[in-house]
């Protein structure tokens, strides 16, 4: 099993990627002691923590996809 922190890693890792793959852009929101990361929705221009831009980003994918069902369906059942 991994450990605890290599999950971790691989895990932002990933999360990064995908967002970053989506054309969402990535910047370190710092203060007085550590930092935060942030992630800029391209739809809205909006900053987001890493955790929220992972939702938002899987809603629009979703969403997306239902869009393109629907059409496959309805395009399918026109034929008979």
């Amino acid at each position: 099993m991994l450990t605890p922190s290599i999950d971790t890693w691989i895990r932002r890792s990933l999360k990064a990627l995908t967002l970053w793959g989506y054309g969402w852009k990535r910047r370190k929101q710092r203060d007085s002691v550590s930092y935060r990361i942030e992630w800029q929705d391209p739809c809205t221009g909006q900053w987001h923590g890493e955790k929220n831009a992972v939702r938002l980003l899987k809603s629009h994918v979703l969403a997306d996809y239902n869009q393109a069902a629907r059409r496959r369906s309805r395009d399918y059942h026109s034929y008979f």
